[in-house]
């Protein structure tokens, strides 16, 4: 990819003005792949790997419906089994759902009716980087942990999440 890009910027004759020129040279650095972007890659892809399936596995142990992750820092969840709680509590669609989440996580839960679902749809696309940790120090100790699940606020955010949607499950 570097040099590929380096090929196309030449053959166009492409100058960056000042102010581009830094962040276009950290992005060349990247596109490099050297080590230490490498071990940042991978130790990333564990840690989101574990607290990814972590997560799945205290939702679904709740009910939620869920494809275990794969890939990436998301869960796509569905409660469409958890209707009847559902709808007990005000909630009967997605735009509710989203709502909810979002006031009762303190972040954004997009609704799944944001990617093509059906509005009366019980689903919602769940971020696992708040996972990790609530900021850079913490995020950073999490990828550099041998077990990240041992971390103390990883350990606190699933079972604060839990906690959240064993509300929305209870009758």
């Amino acid at each position: 990819m570097h040099a590929g890009l380096l090929a196309a910027l030449n053959a166009v004759r492409g100058e960056l003005p000042a102010p581009v020129a830094p962040v276009a040279a950290v992005v060349l650095h990247a596109l490099r792949e050297p080590a230490p972007v490498r071990a940042r890659t991978a130790a990333a892809a564990r840690a989101y790997g574990a607290v990814g399936g972590a997560a799945y596995d205290r939702l679904t142990d709740l009910g939620v419906l869920s494809r275990p992750p794969r890939a990436g820092h998301h869960l796509y969840v569905d409660l469409s089994e958890l209707r009847g709680p559902l709808t007990r509590r005000g909630i009967t669609d997605a735009v509710d759902l989203e709502r909810h989440l979002t006031w009762r996580l303190g972040r954004p839960v997009p609704g799944g009716h944001r990617f093509g679902d059906a509005p009366d749809d019980l689903r919602a696309r769940l971020s696992t980087l708040p996972l990790l940790g609530a900021d850079d120090r913490q995020r950073l100790a999490t990828l550099a942990a041998r077990d990240p699940l041992e971390q103390p606020h990883v350990r606190a955010a699933l079972t604060f999440l839990e906690s959240a949607f064993g509300e929305l499950s209870a009758d």
